[in-house]
């Protein structure tokens, strides 16, 4: 894009747990573009596109909380890759150390009720 563009490209590596139980590491190459939320609200929702083995999928990222210190966040994506009829919809809690963040370890932690 031009240098004024305000989308960005997004490159992750995941793994996956397949229906057989195996796990496979898998890669993506995104186009990230921000959106106005339906809420009015802008900063923390984006619009992903990717192709995968040549089905587009379209994805909506919404930041739903994040920790003061940015120690955790919360995102929430839905998505769809029209021509093979799928849609999906999931949820993330992110931390640096892919624990669950500190407040919300034990079974009434505080920290646990915001992230629900």
């Amino acid at each position: 894009g031009s240098s004024t563009s305000k989308s960005l490209w997004y490159d992750p590596v995941f793994c996956v747990e397949t229906l057989a139980n195996e796990l496979v590491w898998c890669k993506r190459h995104y186009r990230c573009t921000p959106r106005t939320h339906y809420s009015g609200v802008k900063p923390g929702a984006w619009t992903l596109v990717t192709q995968d083995n040549g089905m587009v999928s379209e994805e909506r990222w919404t930041t739903v909380d994040a920790a003061d210190d940015l120690s955790w966040t919360v995102l929430h994506y839905s998505g769809a890759a029209k021509k093979a009829g799928q849609s999906y919809v999931g949820a993330l809690l992110c931390t640096a150390d892919g624990l669950w963040p500190e407040g919300a370890r034990e079974e009434g932690g505080e920290g646990l009720e915001r992230i629900r």
